[in-house]
C-alpha cells in the first residue's frame, strides 16, 4: 500500500475543527476502491518552515499571495477591524512582517506538494472532497437581511471544488450533503473502508444539482434586489 490521497472538509460555521482524511490506495484492489484514514490538518503561515511539522503531513499545501495583495489585505483589515491608522500598518510591514516573510514564509514554499495558483510537485492527489457552501439560502431567508450579509454569504471556492470534484468522479468523491454522511460511512463499514464508482457517480449528479440550485438562488436574490437597497447599503457609487 502507499498513501497519496487526501479529502477535504470545509465547513464556514466551523472552521476551527476542519477534518482532513488520509487515503490510502490498495492496489490489491479494483481501481475504484478508496480505503480512508482520518489525520488532522495543520495551517499558518509557517507550518512549512517547521520540519517537525512539515514531517507530519500527507500533503503540503502553499498558497501563494503577491505581494501587493498581501500588503493591500492587511492595510484594510488593520485600519477596519483594529483602528490603526496607515502609518503604523506600513511601519510594521516594512519593519517585521515582509522581513518575515522573506526569511521564512517565502523559503518554505519549496516544500510545497501543491502551490496555488502555480504549480509545485504535484506529487499528490485528491480523492474526496466534502464541502458545505455557506449558507446563501438561508442568509436570504432572513426576514433583517442586508444586502451586504447576502453578498458576503455566496460562497465562491466552494462550489468550484464542488465542480472540479464531481467532474472528476472517475476518480473523486464529490460530497455536498451532510445527510450524505451516515450513508458514506456506512458503505465505507460494510465494505471494510471502500467507496464504489457507482456511489462516486451519484455523488456527483447530486453535487452539480446542488451548486445549479446553489446559483438559482443567488440569480433570483439579485433579481428581486433593487438598486435603491443597494445604495441605502453602501456608501459609494
Amino acid at each position: 500500500m502507499t498513501s497519496k490521497k487526501i479529502v477535504l472538509h470545509f465547513s464556514k460555521e466551523n472552521w476551527s475543527k476542519p477534518i482532513v482524511y488520509r487515503l490510502v490506495k490498495d492496489f490489491n484492489l479494483s481501481f475504484n476502491i478508496l480505503k480512508a484514514q482520518i489525520t488532522p490538518r495543520e495551517e499558518g503561515i509557517l507550518v512549512l518552515a517547521l520540519r517537525q511539522i512539515r514531517e507530519k503531513l500527507n500533503v503540503k499545501i502553499f498558497v501563494d499571495t503577491d505581494a501587493d495583495v498581501r500588503f493591500i489585505r492587511r492595510l484594510s483589515r488593520d485600519i477596519r477591524d483594529r483602528g490603526r491608522d496607515v502609518r503604523s500598518v506600513i511601519d510594521q510591514y516594512m519593519g517585521v512582517v515582509r522581513l518575515m516573510h522573506l526569511e521564512f514564509v517565502e523559503p518554505s514554499k519549496r516544500y510545497a506538494d501543491i502551490i496555488i495558483p502555480r504549480g509545485g510537485h504535484n506529487a499528490v492527489a485528491i480523492d474526496m472532497v466534502v464541502v458545505n457552501l455557506y449558507p446563501f439560502k438561508e442568509t436570504v431567508a432572513k426576514p433583517d437581511v442586508t444586502p451586504e450579509s447576502a453578498r458576503g454569504n455566496i460562497d465562491i471556492g466552494g462550489p468550484c471544488m464542488v465542480r472540479a470534484s464531481a467532474k472528476n468522479f472517475i476518480r473523486v468523491a464529490s460530497v455536498t450533503d451532510p445527510d450524505d454522511y451516515g450513508r458514506i460511512i456506512a458503505e465505507l463499514e460494510k465494505n471494510a473502508g471502500c467507496i464504489s464508482l457507482a456511489a462516486r457517480f451519484k455523488l456527483a449528479r447530486k453535487a452539480f444539482a446542488h451548486t445549479a440550485s446553489y446559483d438559482r438562488a443567488i440569480s433570483g436574490y439579485l433579481a428581486k434586489s433593487t438598486l435603491s437597497e443597494i445604495r441605502k447599503c453602501y456608501k459609494i457609487e
